[in-house]
C-alpha cells in the first residue's frame, strides 16, 4: 500500500467535500462557506486571505465538526477565550508561550499521521482486539498529540493567574492535567463525563494496558491502593470514549490555531517552522482537488516525477472540466516537489480524457507570480486521450 492511500481516502471519509460537489455545490460556494466559518471566529478576518487553500478548508471543516456538538462548542470557546485573556493581560508573553510549544505540537501531529498509517477498520474486530486497538489510539492521541497542547494551554492559564511558565515542560503529565482541572474552572474537559477519569489517567490506562475483557464488558482499572477504582465499558462505551478523546484534541488544537491566525505576524517572529509530512501535504492536495469537484484516484510520487489521476464528481461538461483540472497541476507540484508533474483528468464515468504535464520550474514560477497563468498554460504539455464535445452554450459557461 502506498503511504498516500489513507491520506487520499481520508478526504472522502472526513471532509464531505466530494458529496457536496456531487450534490451541485460549486467551488465558489464552498470557498465562501469555509471563509465565512473562519471569519465568524477570527478577530482579524484578513487572516482568511493569507491562508493556504487546503488549510482554509481543513480549519473550516474542523470548526463545523466542533459546532455540531454543544459540549465541544462550549469548550472550544473556553480554550480560545483563555488564549485571548492571556494575550489581553500580557500580549508578548502569551505569543512567546504559544510559540514555545510549536515544535512539540508539530511533532505530536507527526505521530498522529503515523497513527493514521497504522489505522485499521475496527467494526469487525473481536472485543479483545477492539479494546486493544482502541486503547492504542487513545494512548497515542493523549501522549503524543494532546499532551503538548495541554501544556501550552496551561501556560496561557498561568499567565492569566500571574504565575511563571518556565517549569511546565518538566511537569509530569498528571500534574499538568490536575492543575488545569483545579484552576481553570472547567472540569469535564480534563476529566470528561460520564466517567470523571482524568485525561492523564486514561493515558496511563492505555499505556499500562490496565484493562481486560470479561464477556461483553471491558473492565478498566486505575489508581493505586485506597484510590484504586474500576469501571466497566461496553463496546459502544469504548467507541464513545475514543471519539471524545479525539474531539478534545481537535477542539484544543483548533482554538489554538485560531489564536495563532489572529496573531500570525508576531507568532512567525517567535516560532520555529515545522516541516509538514509528505502525507499531510498530499492530504492537502487531495482536499483542494475535492473542493474543486475532483477525486484523486491514483497518486504515484517519486522525486523525479509525480503522477495523479483525478476523476470528476460533478455533472458539468467534461470539455470545460478537463481544462479546470489541468490548471491544478501546480498544486500537485506544491504537494510533492517532483521535477515533473503529470495530472490525468477522467470524466465522471471514468473515461480518461486529458493529461497535463508541467515542469517544476514552471510550477514554481507561476506559484511565485513570476509568470501569469496564461504563460504557464503555454509552457505545459497537453496530451488528449479522448475527444470532448464543447457544450452549445460554451461562451456562457466560460
Amino acid at each position: 500500500m502506498s503511504r498516500y492511500e489513507k491520506a487520499i481516502a481520508g478526504v472522502r471519509q472526513w471532509s464531505g467535500l466530494l458529496e457536496l460537489q456531487s450534490e451541485g455545490y460549486t467551488a465558489e460556494q464552498l470557498k465562501e462557506e469555509c471563509a465565512g466559518m473562519l471569519v465568524g471566529v477570527l478577530e482579524d478576518a484578513s487572516a482568511v486571505d493569507e491562508l493556504r487553500q487546503d488549510h482554509l478548508i481543513a480549519e473550516a471543516i474542523n470548526l463545523g465538526r466542533i459546532f455540531e456538538d454543544p459540549w465541544a462548542t462550549n469548550n472550544f470557546w473556553f480554550c480560545l477565550d483563555l488564549h485571548r485573556r492571556a494575550n489581553f493581560l500580557n500580549g508578548e508573553a502569551s505569543i512567546v508561550e504559544c510559540a514555545r510549544w510549536e515544535l512539540a505540537i508539530g511533532r505530536g501531529l507527526n505521530h498522529y499521521w503515523s497513527a493514521v498509517q497504522l489505522e485499521q477498520p475496527k467494526g469487525d474486530l473481536a472485543l479483545d482486539d477492539f479494546a486493544a486497538e482502541a486503547f492504542r489510539n487513545i494512548g497515542s492521541l493523549l501522549e503524543a498529540t494532546t499532551q503538548p497542547l495541554l501544556r501550552e494551554l496551561l501556560g496561557q492559564l498561568r499567565l492569566i493567574r500571574g504565575k511563571t511558565t518556565e517549569s511546565i515542560a518538566q511537569l509530569d503529565f498528571g500534574v499538568v492535567v490536575s492543575e488545569l482541572e483545579s484552576t481553570s474552572g472547567v472540569d469535564d474537559l480534563f476529566a470528561p463525563k460520564p466517567w470523571g477519569v482524568s485525561l492523564s489517567q486514561w493515558r496511563n490506562i492505555a499505556q499500562h494496558h490496565s484493562f481486560e475483557v470479561e464477556g461483553e464488558v471491558v473492565k478498566v482499572r486505575y489508581g493505586k491502593g485506597d484510590r484504586a477504582r474500576e469501571i466497566d465499558l461496553s463496546r459502544e462505551g469504548l467507541w464513545n470514549l475514543l471519539r471524545l478523546i479525539f474531539r478534545i484534541q481537535l477542539l484544543i488544537k483548533t482554538a489554538r490555531t485560531i489564536f495563532v491566525l489572529d496573531h500570525r505576524g508576531s507568532f512567525r517572529d517567535q516560532a520555529k517552522a515545522v516541516e509538514e509530512r509528505p502525507d499531510a501535504l498530499v492530504f492537502g492536495f487531495a482536499t483542494i482537488m475535492a473542493s474543486q469537484g475532483f477525486e484523486v484516484i491514483i497518486l504515484e510520487v517519486k522525486s523525479e516525477r509525480a503522477r495523479a489521476v483525478v476523476r470528476d464528481v460533478t455533472e458539468m461538461p467534461p470539455y470545460i472540466r478537463q481544462f479546470h483540472a489541468s490548471q491544478l497541476v501546480q498544486n500537485l507540484w506544491a504537494a510533492t516537489g517532483a521535477a515533473e508533474c503529470e495530472l490525468e483528468y477522467q470524466q465522471r464515468d471514468g473515461t480518461p480524457t486529458l493529461v497535463t504535464i508541467a515542469a517544476a520550474t514552471d510550477c514554481d514560477a507561476v506559484g511565485k507570480g513570476l509568470i501569469d497563468p496564461g504563460e504557464f498554460g503555454r509552457r505545459v504539455t497537453f496530451r488528449q486521450l479522448a475527444i470532448c464535445t464543447p457544450p452549445n452554450n460554451l461562451e456562457e459557461r466560460l
